[in-house]
C-alpha cells in the first residue's frame, strides 16, 4: 500500500506565498522593462552635437552675431528668454573680453536624457574661457543649445566625460 503525503497547512501557505512573490516580481519586471528600453532607444551623436555647439559659440562669442546665435537656441530657451534678455546674458558672461576662438573639447552623455553636455574652451591671447552647453536633442532630431554656462576655470573631470576626436 502506497502512502500519500498530505501537505500540512503551513506548507501550503509557504507555497502560496512563494507563488505570489514570484508573480509580483514578474509584474514588476514587466513594468520596468519599457523604461529600460526607452533609455536604450535614445541615439546620440557627439560629433553632431559638438558641431552645433561650435556653430553657436562661433556665432555668439567670436563673431558676436547674436541674431544668428539666437536662432540656434532650443525652443525651450526661446520660450524663456527674449532676444534682449539673451544679448544681456551673453554680455554678462563676458564682462571684459570675448574669445577670439572657441573649440569643443569634450562631451558628457546624460543617461536617459534627450541631450548631452558639450564642453568648450575659448582663447583670446593668454586668457582662456570655459563653457558648458547642454545640447538638447538626439541624432534623429538634431541638436540645439538648451542651456549655457561659463565657468571660472576648467570644469572638473568626470568618469562620464569623453574627449572629442
Amino acid at each position: 500500500m502506497d502512502v500519500i503525503a498530505v501537505p500540512r497547512n503551513s506548507d501550503v501557505m509557504w507555497l502560496n506565498l512563494i507563488r505570489r512573490q514570484f508573480c509580483v516580481t514578474i509584474v514588476l519586471i514587466l513594468i520596468a522593462l519599457p523604461g529600460c528600453l526607452q533609455v536604450n532607444s535614445l541615439n546620440h551623436q557627439p560629433a553632431m552635437a559638438s558641431a552645433k555647439a561650435q556653430q553657436f559659440a562661433d556665432a555668439a562669442f567670436v563673431e558676436r552675431n547674436l541674431p544668428a546665435a539666437y536662432d540656434l537656441l532650443s525652443q525651450a530657451i526661446h520660450n524663456q528668454l527674449s532676444f534682449d534678455q539673451f544679448t544681456d546674458l551673453i554680455s554678462k558672461m563676458h564682462p571684459s573680453k570675448y574669445p577670439s576662438s572657441v573649440q569643443a573639447t569634450e562631451y558628457e552623455p546624460l543617461m536617459g536624457q534627450r541631450g548631452m553636455n558639450i564642453y568648450l574652451v575659448g582663447k583670446n591671447g593668454s586668457e582662456q574661457f570655459y563653457y558648458r552647453f547642454f545640447m538638447e536633442g538626439t541624432k534623429e532630431t538634431d541638436y540645439t543649445v538648451g542651456g549655457m554656462w561659463r565657468g571660472e576655470g576648467a570644469y572638473p573631470p568626470s568618469n562620464m566625460k569623453k574627449r572629442l576626436n
